[in-house]
């Protein structure tokens, strides 16, 4: 498996698409705002795919993104980038970035006030 450090880069490296007109324009309706799919899709999903070998799925669990359709997903993206399927992005590490930055956030603030 190779992890990618944050949502935005794996985001970029799969070529995840996000945008409902982009998926429109192919002849797909996603079932989120935010460009995803349920699983009830996974069979139209599958067939385009099929049909379109340049497209790969997505899945997203609650531990993170993972390059390659999982049952488990809560919700799946169509991709057009990368199509490794060891690519993985684990949000915990979104968290532990996030953390880090507020650390240093409030250590500059800190040394600032002083």
């Amino acid at each position: 498996m190779r992890q990618i450090p944050t949502t935005r880069e794996f985001e970029k490296t799969t070529g995840t698409i996000e945008a409902i007109e982009a998926l429109k324009a192919l002849g797909l309706t996603p079932c989120c705002v935010m460009g995803s799919f349920c699983r009830d899709h996974c069979d139209q999903l599958f067939e385009f795919c099929e049909k379109n070998p340049d497209f790969h799925l997505v899945s997203c669990t609650s531990n993170g993104l993972f390059n390659k359709f999982l049952p488990r997903a809560h919700s799946i993206y169509l991709a057009e980038g990368d199509p490794n399927p060891n690519l993985i992005h684990l949000f915990s590490l979104d968290v532990q970035q996030f953390s880090a930055e507020l650390k240093d956030l409030r250590k500059r603030r800190a040394a600032g006030s002083r």
